[in-house]
């Protein structure tokens, strides 16, 4: 799975105040104790990536109806 993603800080790591960042809205952000939680980011890749009609080969044309 290959994932580009934006991390944004909560709070500002020099100064210790809220960063503001509700014009963000397709960003992910670190919390407060500054730890990056990876498994939503990783779920959503996952099922991204999974294919919505998995073949046994290449060569496999899956069922006809």
């Amino acid at each position: 799975i290959r994932l580009e993603e934006r991390f944004l800080p909560t709070v500002d790591v020099v100064h210790g105040f809220e960063v503001d960042n509700s014009e963000e809205l397709d960003a992910f952000f670190i919390d407060e104790h500054h730890i990056l939680d990876l498994s939503e980011i990783i779920r959503e890749g996952a099922i991204m990536a999974t294919p919505m009609k998995p073949l046994c080969s290449g060569e496999c044309r899956g069922f006809e109806y």
